[in-house]
């Protein structure tokens, strides 16, 4: 068996035809009987109408035939196979195998970053979630703190009332014992309504004067028809009015003493806050 021909569709320079040969282990009659294709493949100008697919045709066109199907580029050479429209195929896939790739890096990196803003979101949720409930205890401690100083300050201000009072209490006592202890108007003996008439009652008439043979004398009597003395020059009337006016200022002056409230000095303790 000789070179191999070539065509502008066929096949390149077989290296190793007689291995194609050995690895098919039969002769050419059992091939083309196998593979009824090359029959049907073979040019018209190579057959005769007397042929049949179990005569033998010429070794140049069952080589060119078996050179067609048996293509040494479909075999295998560290994996990859060598024929043409194989390795075009083999590099569009890996293309769209990378591509294919890269969206799903793409995705994969898209996902973790929605992941990664998730969880940052969902921890900035729960540290403003905790800061507003850390607020909320601090107002309701502060509130209740708030509550307890008021109420101690309206019970300080209660007790203050309670002992302004009692100095109010205090201050009005004395006048009102006072007052009960001086003695009633009426049993004054010195009633300036009430003396004159005790003492015209207790003046002698003219009869009685005439029996102890006394004889009015208005030159030499102390006292005028008035009831002037002409000695001390002054009214009785008068004069015991004068002396209620100034008993009368002296308890003014006593009562207005006890009412003043003396200011009270507070001790750095009683100080309200």
């Amino acid at each position: 068996m000789t070179d191999v021909d070539t065509t502008v569709k066929g096949i390149q320079i077989h290296r190793k035809p007689k291995m194609i040969f050995d690895d098919l282990n039969m002769n050419l009659r059992a091939f083309v009987t196998n593979n009824p294709e090359i029959i049907t493949a073979i040019s018209t100008s190579d057959r005769s109408a007397k042929l049949t697919p179990k005569e033998f045709v010429s070794k140049s066109t069952i080589a060119r035939m078996i050179a067609s199907v048996y293509d040494p580029f479909g075999k295998d050479e560290q994996g990859v196979i060598l024929k043409p429209n194989f390795t075009e195929d083999f590099i569009r896939k890996k293309i769209d195998f990378l591509k294919e790739l890269r969206r799903h890096i793409a995705y994969e990196i898209r996902k973790a970053q929605i992941q990664e803003e998730s969880e940052e979101h969902q921890s900035t949720f729960n540290f403003r979630k905790q800061m507003v409930i850390e607020v909320r205890e601090d107002m309701e401690a502060k509130h209740t703190q708030l509550q307890m100083e008021i109420s101690n300050k309206n019970e300080r201000l209660d007790e203050l009332l309670k002992e302004l009072l009692e100095l109010n209490g205090t201050s009005s006592r004395p006048s009102e014992t006072y007052e009960h202890c001086m003695p009633a108007p009426t049993e004054d003996k010195n009633d300036p309504e009430q003396q004159p008439e005790e003492d015209l009652l207790d003046l002698p008439d003219d009869d009685d004067l005439k029996e102890y043979g006394y004889h009015d004398n208005s030159t030499t009597s102390d006292f005028s028809g008035d009831g002037i003395n002409p000695k001390q020059g002054i009214h009785y009337k008068d004069q015991r009015t004068l002396e209620l006016e100034e008993r009368r200022a002296e308890i003014k002056a006593y009562l207005e003493e006890m009412l003043t409230i003396p200011e009270r000095k507070y001790s750095r303790a009683d100080q309200i806050d």
